[in-house]
This record gives C-alpha cells, sequence and structure tokens, in this order.
C-alpha cells in the first residue's frame, strides 16, 4: 500500500464499511459453497484460488476475484477474465459497478479495462453470476470507457492527484503477477489445439492403414503424434545414393495434415549429427536432406525409443524450417543404446 499516499497514511476512519465487506464475502461465499466444484463458465466471478497468493518485490499478493468474460479459443480450460474489486468507492472511468441484484450475492466493482487470461485450475470459490447483458457492458466499456449503459452508475473522472490513480496501479501489478502464471498455458493449449490431429476412420491406425495399405504400425505408442513416429514404411522407399551413405542417415516420415486429418504420409532423410552429453541431458541434432515441397506450417516430432519402454519426448526442440536444420534436448543422461523416431508434420488450414 505504500504505493499510494493516501493510503499509507494512519487511518482515522471507522472500519465498518470493511467489516460490512467482509459480511458480504462470507455470504457469497457461503452461497457458492458448492458451486465452485462444478466447472467455471463465463458470466460466473470467482475468486483466485487463495493458495497463489505469494510475496513478490517485498510485498504479498493476495490472489483477487475474477468475472469470467469467455473461453479463449483453443482451449477449454482457459478464460479472458476482468479483474474484480469489491469497493465501489474506488471505481473509475472504465468501471463497472454492479449492486447486488446484478451478481446474485453483493455490490462489486468490475475492472473493465484489466483483463487478463486465467486457467480454470487457478480458480476457487464462486461469488456470484451476472448476465449476458452486464457482459456486453463490460465488453463495450473494454473498448471505450465512456460506453455506459442506461442503467450504470457512471464514476467521476480521475484528477492527477487522484487515489484511484495510485489504486490503479496496484490492481495492474496483481493482475501482471497473477496473469504471468496462465499466459504459458494458455499459449501451450493454444497450440495443441492447432496442432490437433483428428481421425476420420475411428483410429489413427484405420487412415493410416487406408491412405497407405500395408504400412507397419508401431506398437505402444499413447497418441497420434507417436504413432505417426513409428509408422514404417517399406524400406525400399529409404533408399540412399552412394555419395550419401559415409555420413549418418535416417529415415522420417513426412506427415501432410490438412484440416486436422492426416492426408498423406511420405518418406524423407535426415542427416543425424554425432549426440552430445551435457549435464545429464543428450542433445541430438541433424538436417532434412529432402522435405517435400510444402505450403503449411511445420512441426518436427522427434522422440527417443528405447526396447520396450515408453517413447521418450524431448525437453525442448528448435526447429529451423527455412534450412530444415534441427536440436533436440532430452531429459536422458543414459548413454545406452536408444533409436532416434522423427516425423515431420505439415499443417494445412483451409477452413
Amino acid at each position: 500500500m505504500q504505493i499510494c499516499p493516501d493510503c499509507a497514511e494512519p487511518s482515522i476512519e471507522p472500519t465498518d464499511p470493511w467489516r460490512d465487506l467482509v459480511d458480504s464475502l462470507r455470504r457469497a461465499l457461503a452461497a457458492g459453497a458448492n458451486r465452485h466444484e462444478t466447472p467455471p463458465r463465463a458470466g460466473e466471478i470467482r475468486l483466485i484460488r487463495p493458495e497463489l497468493g505469494r510475496w513478490h518485490e517485498g510485498f504479498y499478493y493476495t490472489p483477487p476475484a475474477v468475472l469470467l468474460l469467455k473461453t479463449i479459443e483453443g482451449s477449454q480450460s482457459a478464460f479472458r477474465a476482468a479483474q474484480v474489486y469489491g469497493d465501489a468507492d474506488l471505481a473509475g472511468p472504465g468501471d463497472l459497478v454492479l449492486e447486488p441484484a446484478r451478481t446474485g450475492t453483493m455490490e462489486l466493482m468490475i475492472e473493465c479495462w484489466n483483463s487478463y487470461p486465467v486457467m480454470s485450475d487457478q480458480l476457487g470459490g464462486w461469488l456470484g453470476a451476472v448476465s449476458d447483458e452486464v457482459l456486453k457492458a463490460v465488453s463495450d466499456l473494454a473498448e471505450d470507457p465512456r460506453r455506459y449503459p442506461e442503467w450504470a452508475v457512471v464514476p467521476a473522472a480521475m484528477g492527477e492527484d487522484d487515489p484511484r490513480v495510485y489504486f490503479r496501479e496496484l490492481e495492474v501489478e496483481v493482475a501482471h503477477l497473477f496473469a504471468r502464471d496462465a499466459v504459458s498455458a494458455v499459449l501451450e493449449a493454444m497450440e495443441k489445439h492447432r496442432f490437433r490431429i483428428e481421425t476420420a476412420g475411428g483410429s489413427i491406425e484405420q487412415d493410416l492403414r487406408r491412405i497407405r495399405p500395408g504400412i507397419r504400425l508401431g506398437q505402444g505408442w499413447r497418441s497420434p503424434e507417436e504413432a505417426l513416429v513409428l509408422a514404417g514404411l517399406p524400406p525400399e522407399e529409404f533408399a540412399l545414393a552412394a555419395d550419401e551413405k559415409e555420413r549418418v542417415i535416417a529415415g522420417a516420415n513426412f506427415v501432410l495434415v490438412r484440416d486436422h486429418l492426416v492426408r498423406k504420409i511420405q518418406p524423407v532423410h535426415v542427416e543425424l549429427f554425432p549426440r552430445e552429453w551435457k549435464s545429464g541431458r543428450m542433445v541430438i541434432g541433424g538436417r532434412f536432406l529432402d522435405p517435400p515441397r510444402h505450403e503449411g506450417e511445420l512441426r518436427l516430432l522427434i522422440f527417443l525409443a528405447r526396447g520396450n519402454t515408453p517413447l521418450v519426448p524431448p525437453h525442448k526442440v528448435v526447429f529451423d524450417p527455412g534450412t530444415g536444420d534441427f536440436s533436440a534436448d532430452f531429459p536422458d543422461g543414459e548413454q545406452g543404446p536408444a533409436e532416434v523416431k522423427i516425423a515431420l508434420l505439415c499443417y494445412v488450414d483451409d477452413e
């Protein structure tokens, strides 16, 4: 609170308003005691789980409440959320004050200008819910802080030394801290959604056999991606030119994925560089020698195979689609025999 000169001064005001706020929170949490067990959805007001609070640069940050605005495209477990505060006296331009009748529990202030991603597993107690009308008002105010609906109270403008200026600085710091937890998870979920593989015939095995009759399918795969790197094409299709036999050349699968369905699989050659071991990690590098011409977005799949054990995924992959060069770090310090399994996926989206 030291950032705000007004809040830094000892308070001589009565504490009844704060007691009222605490009582309101208790009533809201009691009303939603069973609702936080159900999957969250847009329009709900939820607390960020209290155990996610933390110290940061000498201050303790209590998790805020948020209004879930909408799910983030590409993820079933991520939401865009606006931060919520319980003291309407701190409302400024762009904030939307909701009376208890509009939340179902208590008066709250929605910071329409202060939204960020949250993951479902970050969410805890239920504080209330709002209508689609309120969600639209929040969206309108996020675009233009003057677009208040007729039913809303319009907060006073803020002056240069207005305490609400410092309050907003604090709220932005809170938002940055707790949004950071979700951003990487949201990006990962969106990437998985964008690069997902669906099946047309009920299973990836049926799709591959339909596309390439006689293809050999590996054993023990746990995902479509693992099935694609283990799929075996006829050995004669991987024949090497004479001048390539002095290098370590491995076969890989080039897979065309159009609209999330596997449409084509064909062989490509990969030159593998000598393996390196660094601090308990195995580093495997190489380059594609003859990637087919493509118009889509490339994604490299690479795993280590050891006998009948599950495939080992890399800890980190660096791939340059322009040159075909790649490097993969595996969290695997064993220097025993391990076969590298590789597939190069080309995603084309016609939607």
